[in-house]
């Protein structure tokens, strides 16, 4: 707004008043007065307008300065809590896969004793494979997850985790476990099975029960 702007309806009254009273020049003088004054009045709302939004923009710094001293105590928080956050997960996982791996070993396992007591040929060699597989089951979470050594998924996995567990001064269960590979595939491939069947299946659970304890675990 102009500083020396006033309008025109009372611009004129107080002319007409002024005219009446003192005269012309006195009401150009009065005018004048009039408009100076309404600049200064103007002028102090302005600084006050000025000193009001001022003291907003402090506050408003000082709420920011607040909130960053928040954020940066959470963000703290969080870096502190990320690492053990983590351990956590990491112990959770292992949990998880310690319990589908002894699930897995434990159902071959099962599975084995309950197909032994079958007197038919073909439940005899299933008792055999079934032990093998929990014997691998085992000896592989032992190799991976103990001994912490990648195993890559071919065919090689099948003879290495037995090298693995020989080299790690756990030759008993390597060896037992070498036994039950050539049983289960014996019981699989071959059309006449070398020896006493029901004598096999009852050494494949002997020996699948010895790599289980062996390898520190219980099924």
């Amino acid at each position: 707004m102009d500083p020396l702007w006033l309008p025109s309806d009372i611009e004129d009254q107080v002319c007409a008043f002024a005219e009446a009273e003192h005269g012309s020049d006195y009401t150009a003088a009065m005018v004048d007065l009039i408009k100076r004054g309404l600049a200064v009045v103007q002028k102090l709302a302005c600084d006050r307008e000025l000193l009001e939004n001022d003291t907003a923009i402090e506050r408003g710094e000082a709420k920011i300065g607040a909130d960053l001293i928040d954020v940066q105590a959470v963000t703290q928080q969080w870096e502190q809590a990320l690492p053990a956050g983590a351990e956590q997960l990491d112990a959770l996982f292992q949990k998880r896969v310690d319990a589908i791996a002894a699930d897995r070993a434990s159902e071959y396992l099962r599975l084995a004793r309950e197909l032994s007591k079958r007197p038919e040929e073909g439940m005899r060699r299933l008792a055999i494979q079934a032990a093998y597989q929990c014997a691998f089951n085992v000896a592989r979470f032992y190799v991976t997850q103990v001994l912490q050594i990648e195993l890559q998924r071919t065919d090689e996995v099948l003879d290495r985790v037995w090298d693995e567990l020989d080299r790690n001064f756990q030759r008993i269960a390597s060896k037992r476990g070498r036994e039950l590979q050539k049983a289960s595939r014996q019981a699989d491939h071959e059309d006449l099975f070398p020896g006493d069947l029901a004598a096999a299946a009852s050494k494949a659970l002997s020996d699948a029960d010895e790599v289980v304890k062996r390898l520190g675990g219980e099924l």
